[in-house]
């Protein structure tokens, strides 16, 4: 039975943890977003967001777990594949962005819920690291996911990880033009 082979469920497994673990990440950047685009979270949102990022660790422990099945599988070849070693390091961005964004920037937007955020000076202060970290947050996922579902891949580490910079560089700087129409727009 082809179906039970230890590959084919550690494989369904990360799928899983796929689906559950970017949806609610992009889920949690969207609510965001929009959250700060009316200017106000509210306590619905709020509660919705700490719901997305149950999700998104979730899914984390899934792929975590899956991953680790998979690559005891066949570790040689997974020690050999730029493209694994890419991957691995942008879920480690994934996994610190996360932890950073839980810790720090949660309590933040808790303490802010309510408050009209363009006239609040401790969003002011530190939206600029909440605003990137939605940035990272959203490329990390999108090329972790891109890397997991191409066959092979002609670079080498430095070379995959050296565009992947270059996307988290574009993605910091459109989240801060989007920060900073954020509190022009507001200030009218």
């Amino acid at each position: 039975m082809e179906f039970f082979e230890p590959k084919i469920l550690w494989t369904i497994l990360h799928l899983f943890g796929v689906a559950v673990g970017a949806g609610g990440a992009y889920l949690g950047d969207a609510l965001f977003f929009f959250s700060a685009r009316n200017g106000v979270i509210s306590v619905v949102e709020l509660s919705f967001l700490k719901r997305t990022g149950q999700f998104v660790w979730v899914g984390v422990m899934l792929l975590a777990i899956s991953g680790i099945g998979l690559f005891f599988l066949d570790t040689e070849r997974y020690m050999a594949s730029s493209k694994f070693i890419s991957k691995m390091a942008i879920v480690g961005v994934i996994a610190l962005n996360g932890a950073l964004f839980h810790r720090v920037h949660f309590p933040v937007l808790k303490r802010l819920t309510g408050v009209k955020l363009v006239t609040s000076k401790e969003f002011r202060k530190k939206s600029v690291v909440i605003f990137i970290s939605g940035a990272v947050s959203v490329i990390s996922w999108t090329c972790a996911l891109i890397l997991g579902s191409l066959r092979s891949l002609p670079w080498n580490v430095v070379h995959i990880l050296s565009v992947y910079s270059a996307f988290l560089l574009a993605g910091t700087l459109g989240a801060l033009v989007f920060r900073w129409y954020f509190f022009r727009k507001g200030l009218r």
